[in-house]
């Protein structure tokens, strides 16, 4: 075992006990609920509709990523545990601090472990969609365990290209992927190109 591993597990147990011991909107009454899929756990406080809701999404994207990249090494030896909050304010202990404050944007992300992977997320509609962001990462721990040193263009492009996932109609099968992102058209439209 390396020491980045044990050094990423010690800071992941030591998150989430801070952010346990300060979670003031936690209670004794919360009820949390544990659904288990075939290549996810997931532990919650949202409703059990939410619960499926996240399982299905995770589930067909792992189904469509094995399909569309058939060589890819998706298979994880590591468990994949899943924290769905169920608002932001239930969220907010868990998000990532920057420079001692919250980072209140965040709807989610994906925390590789050498033991156990984690993905967390709120079930609140908000502006931003946590799974743009889970996508965009579990597309890199897929690419970081089939490929050595991949190129960072090939990396990246495969997130943001897979990160678009959506499902259409869950009884039809239809998804679509590759859609262009607002943010990146905006760059486009705002920046001048670097100079050859």
């Amino acid at each position: 075992m390396n020491q980045s591993r044990i050094l990423s597990s010690i800071l992941l147990a030591i998150i989430f006990i801070v952010g346990a011991a300060t979670a003031s909107v936690v209670s004794a009454e919360e009820k949390w609920f544990r659904l288990k899929t075939e290549n996810f756990t997931l532990i919650s406080n949202a409703d059990q509709s939410d619960m499926k809701r996240v399982a299905t999404q995770l589930e067909v994207f792992r189904s469509v990523l094995a399909q569309l990249l058939p060589r890819a090494n998706i298979k994880s030896s590591a468990p994949n545990t899943v924290l769905l909050f169920k608002s932001h304010d239930s969220f907010r202990s868990f998000k990532p601090k920057y420079k001692g404050k919250t980072k209140d944007n965040v709807g989610g992300y994906f925390l590789k472990g050498w033991d156990e992977n984690y993905i967390t997320l709120t079930a609140e509609k908000r502006d931003l969609s946590p799974f743009e962001i889970i996508f965009h990462e579990y597309v890199h721990y897929v690419i970081n365990n089939t490929l050595t040193n991949p190129p960072v263009w090939l990396n990246e492009g495969l997130a943001e290209y897979y990160s678009t996932f959506t499902i259409l109609d869950d009884e039809e099968g239809k998804i679509r992927i590759g859609m262009p992102i607002a943010r990146h058209i905006m760059t486009l439209r705002n920046r001048t190109f670097l100079p050859l």
